[in-house]
């Protein structure tokens, strides 16, 4: 069998996961995983990513997914206990698709662990964007951001990390006479993409 890689987290507790799965027509995974029921019991092996984690010390953390992926988001805003700012830009095909994160998220604001959300849906008729497209509108904030050596967490889809790397590193060239390379040298660019 071939493994299938999903981002996760794991709650403050170490007893419970938050696993996000888009469910694809000919999925292997995702077709099985959408037939078990409550109480069903699956093996299951876990590979950390040891560079993917809520950053320690930062000025500000940009956290960046599409999809499922933000999933591991969501359960590192959850134990920002000290409140460090964190912006969360989130693609999805529509407002749909963000109904099932909504009520966590704000609630998440409304306790101060997140201190912004933005996102962008693909697949509506008025004004349809992808995440990469907010890139693009906050772009002042986010250059501002790379110059003071902020985190910028990335997870998703790998054509979603290439497209907001393009954009990034296209603004850190043109603002800070950078490229990209040279903040994922120093730590602030993390990616978690499959």
């Amino acid at each position: 069998p071939i493994d299938r890689y999903y981002s996760m987290s794991v709650n403050v507790d170490k007893r419970n996961i938050l696993l996000s799965i888009k469910k694809h027509s000919n999925g292997l995974a995702s077709g099985y995983l959408s037939t078990l029921q409550k109480h069903d019991t699956i093996k299951v092996s876990f590979r950390k990513n040891p560079s993917f984690h809520f950053p320690e010390k930062a000025n500000h953390v940009i956290m960046i997914a599409n999809g499922t992926g933000i999933a591991p988001f969501i359960g590192m805003i959850a134990s920002n206990k000290r409140k460090r700012a964190v912006s969360l830009y989130w693609g999805g095909q529509n407002e749909d698709s963000f109904d099932l994160y909504r009520s966590q998220l704000y609630a998440l604001l409304n306790k101060g662990c997140l201190s912004q959300i933005r996102t962008a849906f693909s697949r509506i008729k008025k004004n349809p964007a992808y995440v990469q497209d907010l890139i693009k509108t906050e772009e002042s904030f986010i250059v501002r951001c790379l110059s003071e050596e902020s985190i910028i967490m990335i997870c998703g889809s790998l054509k979603m990390q290439e497209s907001v790397e393009d954009i990034l590193n296209e603004m850190s060239n043109r603002h800070l006479n950078k490229p990209l390379d040279y903040f994922k040298e120093l730590g602030c660019i993390k990616t978690d993409c499959y």
